[in-house]
């Protein structure tokens, strides 16, 4: 599954149709890639690097069909002409793979209003930061949605596989919420008040995040899985309606995938180190439903899916080194029915 960001185009200078066009024959003139498509079969959707960066439905309307159409065109998906990229790939009794656009019917994200040394964040006391919790605002707009909820109750396979281009799980700085007296355990009074990771991603639209869980919530549809991309970090995490509610039920997961080639090594970055102690910092931030999370390795995810229960495997690749092997450096699982992320000793690779 590749969840986005195939190819980054020049914000500037990628605007017309041969523009975009001319972007995927050069990526795909790697033959590193070549080898990989010629490998695997691809079940992909997009995010913003195929076109511009931090795309949204507003933007300039014959830029946005020039991008969709060499998309389209580079990828073995229907096209019916209206440019719906949303669908359903069931996977006999196992599986129904749910492929969503985070993209083309988003409302504009919310701007970062913080800044700190190591992350920029968005902070929900602080104009605009309040917009997170607008009701109205929507990253799939409203014809997705109500198929996303038609195809969830319907689904009879063990398992629903979603694939969205970016994180569902929410990614705090700082939790700011007052958790004393009434508030722990009181779903009407969590605010999930606090200071978030500017990172574009479902954070921005924590209305409709919530109401898509309690509509798990309130059907009893467990085994759903969010396949993730965007953050170039690995994330692992339960999903819940209201995360700062101790009784409000896990009832998703969520496993974010770090980026494979489109980073610099992070340890020129920073110090490992420093790294390891953000990832500390950052677990505690999101007590108890991160998981974990890695911001050191780049690779990919390998999800090995039963009908008794669900694997991921953090796969890292030291993208520099022409001889490298593929390392496990996580291991999660999640039973049938489950609403635990188990977290799972990491074994020897082969």
């Amino acid at each position: 599954m590749h969840l986005g960001d195939y190819v980054y185009v020049s914000d500037g200078g990628t605007l017309t149709l041969d523009d975009y066009r001319g972007v995927y024959r050069r990526f795909r003139s790697n033959p590193l890639l070549q080898d990989l498509q010629a490998a695997v079969p691809l079940v992909a959707t997009w995010d913003d690097g195929e076109f511009y960066n931090g795309v949204d439905r507003t933007g300039p309307p014959e830029r946005l069909a020039n991008a969709r159409r060499a998309w389209f065109e580079a990828f073995p998906v229907e096209n019916d002409g209206s440019d719906r990229l949303y669908r359903r790939l069931p996977w006999g009794r196992l599986a129904d793979v749910l492929m969503l656009d985070t993209r083309q019917y988003r409302d504009p994200e919310v701007p970062q209003n913080v800044d700190f040394s190591f992350v920029g964040g968005q902070d929900s006391r602080i104009p605009p930061g309040e917009q997170m919790f607008d009701p109205a605002r929507t990253t799939l707009g409203a014809a997705q949605r109500a198929w996303f909820e038609t195809q969830l109750t319907a689904s009879r396979a063990a398992w629903r596989m979603i694939g969205s281009s970016y994180n569902v799980t929410p990614w705090r700085v700082f939790d700011l919420d007052d958790h004393t007296g009434l508030l722990q355990g009181d779903p009407r009074l969590a605010q999930n008040v606090g200071v978030y990771v500017s990172n574009e991603a479902w954070d921005d639209y924590q209305s409709e995040r919530r109401q898509l869980l309690r509509f798990l919530q309130d059907r009893d549809i467990r085994n759903n899985v969010f396949t993730c991309g965007h953050t170039h970090f690995f994330l692992a995490s339960e999903l819940q309606p209201d995360f700062d509610d101790a009784n409000s039920p896990t009832v998703a997961f969520d496993f974010t995938t770090g980026s494979q080639t489109a980073d610099p090594d992070p340890r020129e970055l920073a110090p490992e180190s420093l790294l390891r102690a953000a990832e500390t910092f950052f677990k505690s931030a999101n007590r108890p439903y991160m998981k974990g999370i890695d911001l050191l390795y780049q690779g990919f995810a390998l999800v090995d899916v039963t009908p008794e229960e669900c694997i991921v495997h953090f796969r890292g690749v030291d993208t520099f080194d022409p001889d490298a092997q593929a390392f496990t450096f996580a291991r999660f699982r999640v039973a049938n029915g489950s609403r635990v992320l188990e977290v799972l000793p990491v074994e020897e690779d082969a």
